[in-house]
């Protein structure tokens, strides 16, 4: 039998090959569901291990032998390759390899460049270098007693047929744009025509390479989410909010607003919140880009997140991310939402100043460093319903190349995504995060909420943002 880990406890418990990979297939194909590729999520989760099959690797990992890690994970990659070679260039076959390829080499080291600076293509060259004896042998032994080369061409091919839906989709998307100049005048000169098809063919591209890394974010978590399972001898599952959970905050939160004080000032900012659930009661798509513009002191937090455990528990939503640019602001907010729902086991603050809270003088190190390990699994994977985090934090979610970022990401998919203070998103990241969370809306299942005083024009640039 083919061993994919060993027990680190000393003990000789051994995972089956088999039995992780296709718990990680199972996991990555759910995640990947949310955005309209399971199968390729499939054919990533059950190829990833493949190096582990070799002779060398199993000894690696039994006898301890040597040392030094045995690279497993090109491998995999050249198992895809070799699949894909039946396919013509063109064919979207060959490109659903493309990805997963990259996704595969990087499952461990992150992902590759593609081009280097240099303009050099040494990862294609690397990966279509013939196997050496021992990944072939590791690729002959996978398909022996893993899965058949037939059911992984059979992944392949599914996984073709889903990118070219979802391709025709960013293509219907990014063709529908409409551009500053567009409301400029009715005839465009040329070269004005020519600049607004570059930015939707740049869009496109974008919008793939997005694709690709919501792909590489569920492979990542679900393969190190499952190892974890395994060793604690805990149960694998993907992450589900309870949907009477959002009513329940939702209910204390009615409370809290309702035992405030009477005075002209509360008066008004009731009238304010109330008009944004009613806003929000007319919504009938799960998901979009809207705003949220009050004057500073006019209680738009509260509003804000009294609007968003309707739209979650509308539209059954996984997660509500309340984004911010400073950590006073993410603390102030922390605290008010603890006082409102008297619970911390559903909240999860992240970002550079990240502390635990609720440290009691009586209570012993061990039950710190236990709580301390929580936070820091949930700020692994956000698997938690309400997440504040800062603007960093979520811009390197979406872009950053640390494993420990990409991670997260595919997390913010059918969530309420709520961005304070937005106008302070930094100039130079407008355009990026223009694009990011046109994706996200338009394909991942994201209601987007841009609250601020002084409301940035996003949709006036060169890449606007597409507003609901």
């Amino acid at each position: 039998m083919l061993y994919s880990r060993k027990a680190s406890d000393g003990s000789d418990r051994r995972e089956a090959l088999a039995d992780h990979v296709r718990l990680v297939a199972d996991l990555c194909e759910q995640n990947c569901r949310k955005f309209g590729v399971p199968s390729l999520g499939r054919l990533v989760g059950i190829v990833h291990d493949a190096g582990k099959s070799s002779e060398q690797w199993q000894r690696y990992l039994l006898n301890d032998e040597q040392s030094e890690m045995i690279p497993h994970a090109p491998t995999g990659a050249k198992l895809l390759w070799q699949t894909a070679q039946e396919f013509s260039d063109v064919s979207y076959e060959r490109y659903a390899a493309e990805i997963a390829e990259l996704l595969v080499w990087g499952h461990h080291s992150g992902l590759s460049d593609v081009i280097e600076p240099d303009g050099a293509a040494s990862y294609e060259a690397r990966l279509q270098e013939m196997p050496d004896s021992g990944q072939a042998e590791a690729i002959e032994q996978f398909q022996c007693q893993v899965i058949p080369e037939n059911d992984i061409r059979k992944l392949l091919e599914s996984s073709a047929e889903e990118l070219q839906i979802i391709h025709t989709r960013f293509t219907e998307h990014c063709n529908a744009d409409v551009y500053p100049e567009n409301a400029k005048q009715d005839a465009l000169l040329p070269e004005e025509k020519q600049k607004i098809k570059q930015r939707r063919a740049e869009k496109r591209e974008f919008f793939k390479g997005l694709l690709a890394r919501m792909v590489f974010s569920c492979l990542c978590d679900s393969d190190r989410y499952a190892s974890a399972c395994w060793e604690n001898c805990l149960e694998a599952a993907t992450y589900t909010t309870d949907p009477k959970l959002w009513g329940e905050l939702a209910a204390k939160l009615e409370k809290r607003i309702d035992n405030f004080p009477d005075s002209p000032i509360n008066t008004a900012r009731r009238q304010i919140s109330d008009e944004c659930l009613e806003s929000v009661k007319k919504m009938r798509e799960p998901s979009g880009i809207y705003r949220l513009n009050v004057v500073t002191g006019g209680g738009k937090t509260l509003a804000v997140m009294r609007s968003a455990l309707y739209l979650a528990q509308k539209f059954d939503k996984d997660h509500i991310f309340y984004v911010a640019p400073f950590t006073t602001i993410i603390d102030q907010t922390a605290q008010i939402l603890r006082e409102t729902f008297g619970r911390g086991d559903i909240l999860l603050e992240h970002h550079s100043n990240l502390i635990s809270h609720g440290k009691d003088e009586n209570e012993n190190e061990k039950q710190q460093r236990e709580k301390e390990d929580q936070l820091d699994t949930f700020a692994e994977r956000w698997d938690i319903p309400l997440i504040l985090t800062s603007q960093v934090q979520f811009l390197e979610a979406l872009f950053s190349g640390r494993g420990q970022c990409v991670r997260r990401m595919h997390q913010l998919c059918n969530s309420v995504l709520i961005f304070d203070e937005v106008q302070s998103v930094p100039v130079k990241c407008i355009s990026m995060f223009n694009l990011a969370v046109n994706f996200l809306a338009g394909f991942c299942g994201c209601t987007v909420i841009l609250c601020s005083a002084t409301q940035p024009a996003l949709e006036e640039i060169a890449r606007p943002l597409r507003l609901s």
